[in-house]
């Protein structure tokens, strides 16, 4: 057998693996221990690896080796670590097979050889609790009563020959392998904590913005469709929106059943026009699926839910008849809407549509039944389609909601609002 006394350049290592064998006068001989001194002041080694063959490390074999951090060990169910082999090392992580370690801890307890280690690392785990053991008298039942709730510790004979700062070190070394076993519940804890705060900042974000995509596409698709309605009606039936000569009926048997061909109003353009679009009079006649109570309005049925500031409030929104479409949209109009033309060469402005269009005006909510209900609103500028109002909607549950206020004239149909009108033109 051989002993490892010297590596060549040692100074200069960084990580080193101590072999199992070596060859000398032609004879191969198995390494079974690590000389006293072999790596002293090796002070740019960082890891060593303590093959199975070897059965000792020698007092101050890794003495002063500060920047040593980890030592693999292979076999450490047959390893003697003698008294201060790693002396005037820091903050060492040895790495054993979970199944020795049992038996390694239990080697380390044992009076005399092997007991202390000389390795101070205390303080990184409890740098308070080292300061206070270093101004007072440091006795085993001291240490036992700091750390007897952190792990399990022997008896008296722990104490051995060493000395007050191997004593505290014996102990310590024993608790950062308790902790290597698993993760402690506090680190779970915290784990766990600041995975909610980073889901709790960004998820709201993901939420509006999936959202705010939703709405804009299926806002610009239904001012389309209900477009196209305008100009199939004219093309096929004669009338548009600007052509119609009589009300919608409030019964919904009455005017879900109008044709074109019998009557012109906004239901027989859209009942003519569209498929799989139902009538339901009023809007607040629209069930909510599966007869859920709305937890707002505290009804099983539709509600637009509207405030003061609304642009649509001042417009009689709450009294809109409506029609429910094939994919799940609510259109809902003035009961009186008829006749909604607007003159070649005027524009259409804000105040236009609240004094000579006021019953041409209606709502679109993209989100069907299912809440929020509200109207679209400016994070900033003016709720007007007028130009210089500069209406922003900001991405989020507060501004970019599901109601978008329209207007209905000739054979199309608009954004009535800044915000409607914002949305619209961000769509893609």
């Amino acid at each position: 057998t051989a002993a490892l006394t010297k590596v060549k350049n040692a100074k200069k290592l960084t990580s080193y693996k101590v072999p199992a064998t070596v060859t000398i006068g032609g004879k191969k001989l198995k390494v079974v221990s690590i000389s006293g001194g072999a790596f002293k002041n090796c002070k740019k080694l960082k890891k060593i690896t303590i093959p199975a063959s070897v059965k000792t490390i020698k007092g101050n074999a890794f003495k002063n080796c500060k920047k040593l951090k980890t030592v693999i060990v292979k076999n450490a169910k047959t390893l003697k670590v003698s008294k201060n082999a790693f002396k005037g090392c820091k903050k060492i992580t040895f790495k054993v097979k979970k199944a020795q370690i049992k038996k390694f801890k239990k080697k380390l307890k044992k009076p005399g050889g092997g007991t202390c280690l000389g390795v101070n690392i205390f303080s990184r785990l409890f740098p308070s609790h080292l300061n206070g053991i270093q101004k007072s008298n440091v006795t085993l039942n001291s240490i036992q009563g700091l750390l007897s709730n952190r792990f399990r510790l022997g008896g008296r004979n722990d104490r051995g020959k060493c000395n007050r700062k191997e004593l505290i070190n014996l102990y310590t070394y024993k608790l950062i392998h308790s902790r290597k076993l698993a993760f402690t519940l506090a680190e779970i804890l915290i784990t766990l904590g600041i995975i909610g705060v980073v889901a709790a900042m960004i998820i709201p974000t993901l939420v509006a913005n999936t959202n705010g995509a939703k709405y804009r596409s299926q806002f610009k698709k239904t001012i389309s469709t209900l477009s196209q309605a305008g100009r199939m009606a004219q093309s096929q039936y004669g009338f548009d929106y600007a052509g119609t000569t009589a009300f919608c009926p409030q019964d919904p048997s009455t005017g879900g059943s109008q044709h074109p061909e019998n009557i012109l109003s906004f239901c027989s353009l859209l009942n003519g026009t569209l498929k799989g679009t139902t009538y339901y009079g009023k809007h607040t006649n629209i069930p909510i699926k599966d007869g859920v109570i709305n937890a707002e309005s505290g009804l099983n049925q539709y509600k637009f839910i509207g405030k003061n500031a609304d642009w649509l409030y001042a417009t009689g929104a709450s009294g809109f008849i409506a029609y429910q479409l094939a994919d799940g949209t609510i259109v809902g109009f003035h009961p009186d809407a008829m006749a909604c033309e607007l003159p070649v060469g005027q524009p259409l402005t804000n105040n236009y549509i609240k004094t000579k269009l006021s019953v041409c005006i209606g709502f679109i909510d993209v989100n069907g039944t299912s809440l929020p209900n509200r109207e679209v609103t400016c994070s900033s500028g003016v709720n007007s389609i007028d130009p210089g109002s500069n209406c922003v909607v900001k991405n989020d549950s507060k501004h970019m909601t599901d109601i978008f206020p329209v207007v209905f004239h000739d054979n199309i149909v608009e954004p009535a609002s800044g915000a409607s009108l914002y949305v619209l033109k961000t769509a893609k």
